[in-house]
């Protein structure tokens, strides 16, 4: 994936620089479409991941039933689309009880670790 594709039409709103098991990445935080998305890359300008808010409607509905489930009587912050390593999956921010966390399904509702 290149990193001209993430960006096209988008509005950048930021950028990041991390190191992640010895290897230093970047983020670029975007507004796309109203919403925000965010592409880390290596140094050579490869997309490693991208992570993009979606619409809890928009997704799978065994993903969006063991959401649902997780948040129980929470509040459901944000659900992100993440595409990593080839793989895909959904990640949703989750606030109970004055604690904020994250909870992994994939597209089947099946929670990743």
């Amino acid at each position: 994936m290149l990193l001209k594709n993430q960006s096209k039409g988008a509005v950048i709103r930021g950028f990041a620089q991390e190191v992640e098991n010895g290897k230093t990445l970047y983020e670029m935080q975007l507004t796309a479409g109203g919403h925000a998305k965010d592409v880390t890359f290596d140094g050579a300008g490869k997309v490693v991941s991208v992570e993009e808010e979606v619409a809890m409607e928009s997704i799978a509905t065994p993903a969006r039933e063991a959401i649902q489930k997780a948040v129980g009587k929470g509040k459901l912050q944000k659900v992100e689309s993440v595409t990593e390593n080839g793989s895909s999956f959904y990640e949703a921010s989750i606030r109970k009880a004055g604690k904020s966390s994250e909870f992994k399904v994939d597209a089947t509702g099946a929670p990743l670790k």
